[in-house]
């Protein structure tokens, strides 16, 4: 190997508004917020938070499963 270091750039955007860069971009010309009140599963009892979630976004589609 020769050391050098290589940056990956371009990959899209994910975030509470849109699982892609353009859903992302479309929310924000909408003024659309990605917060939401979020209920924790494993809460111990009901609560609600105000969260950014990404809520569509499959990390093992996107990047694939680890071994």
């Amino acid at each position: 190997m020769s050391g050098r270091r290589v940056a990956v750039t371009g990959l899209g955007m994910v975030s509470p508004v849109g699982a892609s860069a353009q859903d992302s971009f479309d929310a924000l010309l909408d003024a659309r917020s990605g917060l939401r009140l979020y209920e924790p599963p494993d809460a111990p009892r009901p609560v609600a938070v105000p969260a950014g979630v990404c809520a569509d976004f499959d990390p093992v589609a996107a990047l694939g499963a680890t071994q």
